[in-house]
C-alpha cells in the first residue's frame, strides 16, 4: 500500500493491527487523519516538535491510545526513546535501524517491521544505513 503523511509518499507493505479493546471515538491531534475531524485547536502544524534534523508529530488519540509520527535525519546518532505507556513502535521507512537494550543489539528493523515497547523501558535505535528514517509509536493506556 502507499501510506502518506505530511505530504511524503513512502512506499509500505501493509501493516495490520488489531485493536482488541473498543477505542470510543478518535479524534485528530496535529495531523488530519480522522476524516471529517478538525485539528486539536491545542496543537497547530507550527507547535509540532521540532529538533535539528528530526520532528515528532501527534497523529491522533481514541480513549485507549495515541499515536505520533517521527522522522529522523540522515545523522547516524542513537534515538533514545524510554516510553511512559507500553508502546508498538512501526517503522514507516528506512533500513537498518537496530533496536539497542541493555548494551546490546535485539534485532534490525526496516520499513513494515514492528517492535513493542514496555512502558518504563528505555531503548536505543541506531541508524546505521545514514539515510533518513521514520516511525509511527503507538502508546496505550494502561487501563
Amino acid at each position: 500500500g502507499l501510506l502518506s503523511f505530511r505530504g511524503q509518499s513512502t512506499l509500505l507493505n501493509n501493516v495490520t493491527i488489531e485493536l482488541l479493546k473498543p477505542q470510543g471515538e478518535p479524534q485528530n491531534l496535529c495531523a488530519k487523519i480522522v476524516p471529517g475531524g478538525a485539528l486539536a485547536a491545542s496543537c497547530p502544524e507550527a507547535q509540532a516538535e521540532q529538533k535539528k534534523d528530526s520532528s515528532s508529530v501527534a497523529q491522533f488519540k481514541t480513549d485507549e491510545m495515541s499515536a505520533q509520527l517521527d522522522s529522523y535525519g540522515s545523522e547516524a546518532r542513537p534515538v533514545t526513546i524510554g516510553p511512559r505507556l507500553g508502546t508498538l513502535v512501526v517503522i514507516v521507512s528506512g533500513s537498518g535501524i537496530q533496536k539497542i537494550a541493555n548494551g546490546k543489539i535485539e534485532e534490525t528493523l526496516s520499513a513494515g517491521n514492528s517492535t513493542w515497547l514496555p512502558a518504563g523501558s528505555s531503548t536505543m535505535f541506531s541508524n546505521v544505513s545514514g539515510k533518513p528514517w521514520s516511525a509511527l509509536s503507538l502508546s496505550f493506556e494502561d487501563k
